[in-house]
């Protein structure tokens, strides 16, 4: 019976993983046009009415469930075009609800899944986070530094032997820090604040050092 089951999955996975390309061949190239261009990106959201806030929410969505599309100017642009506490909600609402829905498709299908969108020498990089006793801590540390992997990490995250609940709250609330300072620094563009805007560009890049090192730091780690 569960092998039946497998076979009738199969072709609804294969077309649910086809209509995700197609989606993210069709909206890649504006999305990365207007993601690099704030200002056009704020018409182009704007055309939308009152129905701007649920494009700007689809479109972060579709970038983290097929993570080819770049994610942090689309984080930045939120702050541009809908200042820091519109745009920070909305960009910690959308990137929570992409990041549930990656979690249990992952729980569902697999490795896979993963390696659909990640080279398989990517997902090893993250072992040390598979055979760690101390594996969620850690992933939540390495989840919330700013310049980590969010969207790799985020799809392995499926595959660890974590605590679903806990899995969850992780990749939510550890996007939070991340957001922000990429928010903050659009919002004060759009505002013409140039120097807080490096202020806040320079913390940024501090922290997402410091993220990077750590996760080199593990990844290159020969385990025990």
């Amino acid at each position: 019976m569960a092998s039946n089951k497998e076979k009738r999955s199969k072709p609804l996975f294969v077309i649910t993983i086809l209509l995700f390309l197609a989606l993210t061949i069709y909206l890649s190239i504006p999305l990365i046009k207007f993601a690099e261009e704030p200002v056009k990106f704020k018409e182009f959201i704007d055309s939308f009415g009152i129905f701007s806030p649920i494009v700007y929410i689809l479109m972060v969505v579709l970038q983290i469930l097929v993570p080819i599309i770049p994610g942090e100017p689309l984080e930045m642009v939120a702050g541009y075009a809908f200042g820091t506490v519109k745009g920070t909600i909305l960009c910690l609402l959308s990137e929570s609800i992409a990041s549930i829905l990656v979690v249990l498709l992952v729980r569902k299908y697999g490795r896979k899944f993963v390696n659909y969108f990640f080279e398989k020498s990517q997902i090893d990089k993250l072992k040390f986070l598979k055979n760690n006793k101390s594996r969620t801590l850690l992933f939540a540390i390495i989840f919330i530094m700013p310049g980590t992997p969010k969207d790799l990490l985020c799809y392995v995250a499926g595959l660890l032997k974590i605590k679903l609940s806990y899995l969850l709250m992780i990749v939510t609330i550890g996007r939070i820090p991340s957001v922000i300072t990429s928010t903050l620094m659009g919002s004060h563009l759009s505002d013409k604040r140039y120097e807080i805007a490096i202020i806040v560009f320079i913390i940024t890049c501090v922290l997402s050092s410091i993220g990077v090192l750590l996760y080199r730091y593990f990844s290159n780690r020969k385990e025990d």
